[in-house]
């Protein structure tokens, strides 16, 4: 099918026709999806992700046709099975494109079949929704929720779908689906551009839905190994003591306590620590960018530190945007209830007790 005439945009005299490395596009219109058995089924509930082989039919078209009609296509069925699916057309077009990738080509969906369209038409309604989002905040990427809410509330969905209009709980309803898309975007960003995940909007879509960053990328590598779990030893636990006990130790031991505790304050501090189930942070060292330059296994200093410029992972953003609002450094601190007590002993240990009155003999 691939080799069809029709679908070539080569001619055969021309020149570099042999070094052309990419993926070849095309169209396809009139499509259905549908797994091993012949059962039809959407493409966007992980089963992609969890590796179960998914295939499509319809009338493949060149990728400069614009005409959904089976005129001009090469029909064909069992294509795939589809290794990935992906939506572009973030660019403030009317209409957002959805595509299948291959071993073989990328395909960019047209019109479904009449069987296909009910369960295509589900879809629709969610990835048109992460159009706006996407497009909205990268103009503004300081608005607030209610600012997106009011943007999707006033767009017009386009022409031929199912639904009239966006509402409030379409957004929350499908928003593990949007911030999905929104994870996907900023990993094919370029590294310069700032992130629209921990844009202050995102954040409180992402607290208001509960929605859960990496979910689909750690149902992929769960479906390519299953690690055994290993309980990890929490250690031991701080016994309950009484008032009396508790003093004598403070008496008897204090400086080892006040030593321990020390040490332990310095081995629990809140370090910042990556997810380690997105796809980001599976990913290698690029080697390029400049922090890979200055690690020390690319021949670099090691003095920075830093983590590969393409391995930002998207939890570690949002908790460390979280993070940022919370600090106020107007508050006071409070000393602990040790060092209180400590300081009344101090101050205790300075009254003078004498006789009063001659001794009785």
């Amino acid at each position: 099918m691939l080799t069809d005439e029709r679908l070539s945009i080569f001619d055969a005299n021309e020149d570099g026709f042999e070094s052309y490395d990419d993926l070849p596009q095309h169209k396809v219109t009139f499509f259905s999806v549908y797994d091993r058995k012949g059962h039809l089924c959407p493409f966007d509930t992980g089963l992609i992700e969890r590796n179960i082989e998914l295939y499509f039919s319809g009338a493949v078209k060149p990728i400069y046709d614009d005409n959904p009609c089976l005129d001009g296509g090469v029909r064909a069925k069992k294509m795939g099975p589809i290794n990935a699916w992906w939506i572009t057309g973030f660019d403030g077009g009317e209409k957002a494109l959805i595509g299948f990738t291959t071993a073989f080509a990328d395909y960019i969906l047209m019109e479904p079949s009449e069987e296909y369209a009910p369960i295509f038409a589900l879809m629709q309604e969610k990835i048109y929704m992460s159009k706006i989002v996407v497009e909205f905040l990268q103009n503004n990427p300081d608005v607030s929720y209610e600012d997106l809410l009011n943007k999707i509330e006033t767009t017009v969905p386009p022409a031929g779908l199912n639904f009239n209009r966006f509402t409030e709980d379409s957004l929350l309803r499908h928003a593990q689906f949007v911030v999905e898309q929104v994870e996907s975007y900023d990993e094919a960003g370029d590294s310069d551009e700032p992130p629209v995940l921990i844009t202050p909007c995102m954040r409180d879509l992402i607290k208001l839905a509960g929605v859960t960053l990496g979910k689909r990328r750690a149902a992929r590598r769960q479906a390519i190994r299953h690690p055994t779990k290993i309980d990890k030893d929490k250690g031991p636990t701080k016994a309950t003591t009484t008032k009396l006990v508790y003093l004598i130790f403070d008496t008897f031991f204090s400086e080892q306590i006040e030593k321990n505790e020390k040490e332990e304050d310095k081995e629990n501090v809140a370090k910042r620590r990556r997810c380690g189930v997105c796809e980001v942070c599976q990913q290698p060292e690029c080697g390029k960018c400049k922090a890979c330059q200055d690690m020390i296994k690319f021949g670099g200093s090691g003095k920075s530190r830093q983590a590969c410029l393409h391995r930002r992972c998207p939890n570690l953003a949002v908790k460390e945007a979280d993070e940022d609002e919370e600090v106020d450094d107007n508050i006071p601190e409070m000393p602990s209830p040790k060092k209180m007590l400590q300081g009344r002993k101090k101050k205790q240990n300075k009254n003078r007790i004498s006789w009063v009155g001659d001794p009785i003999k």
